[in-house]
């Protein structure tokens, strides 16, 4: 009787032990497949392969890089030279300004006076050599010769002529003094123009 009681408990303790753990199933295959798709990959899987996918190099890209460097070098270097030009010209315009404006500074009454004042009144000639006396409207006389400073424009003689010429009826005498005047030209140099200052032409038989 004692051997049926325990073997009636034991039964009883296997059961209660067999109902409280849990049970323990396999997953089908393609579930365990669809639960390891779901799972997050590795970042280093996700992330694009930039590696892989980077171009390669232009071989020419160097050279053109270093063309335009020089291209840029060299419009720097025109635009420089350029830039120096238009100064060296504005420093000689204004240098040949300051030179005629020396050029007119009188010195003598004969440069305070204008050409249009002076009247030619004679010309010697003797030896190769001329000489020629002009007037204001004074009466007062100025001897002229070559080199001689004239005018309010800076004018200098450059000659004195005396000549004698053939005429229809005898002989013709020319007698003018040549007086060369410095100005400025529209691209700023300094010239000189001619100017005549003549005695009314005689004619003898």
């Amino acid at each position: 009787m004692k051997s049926n009681h325990h073997a009636i408990f034991a039964a009883l303790i296997l059961m209660v032990f067999t109902l409280g753990a849990e049970p323990v199933f396999s997953q089908p295959k393609d579930e365990a497949q669809s639960q390891l798709q779901d799972q997050p990959r590795d970042q280093t899987q996700n992330q694009p392969q930039n590696h892989l996918k980077r171009p390669l190099p232009d071989p020419f890209l160097s050279y053109f890089i270093k063309a335009q460097k020089s291209l840029n070098k060299q419009e720097a270097e025109k635009k420089r030279q350029q830039k120096l030009a238009l100064n060296r010209e504005k420093q000689r315009q204004l240098t040949a300004a300051k030179r005629l404006e020396a050029l007119r500074e009188p010195y003598t009454d004969l440069q305070k006076l204008e050409l249009a004042q002076l009247t030619l009144t004679a010309i010697v000639s003797a030896k190769g050599k001329a000489w020629a006396m002009v007037r204001d409207k004074l009466g007062r006389g100025y001897i002229l010769k070559k080199g001689t400073f004239i005018g309010t424009k800076g004018g200098v003689v450059k000659e004195i002529v005396w000549q004698v010429k053939k005429a229809l009826f005898g002989k013709q005498y020319v007698r003018k003094v040549l007086i060369k005047e410095p100005y400025l030209s529209k691209d700023q140099y300094i010239k000189y123009k001619t100017i005549e200052m003549k005695m009314a032409e005689m004619e003898y038989k």
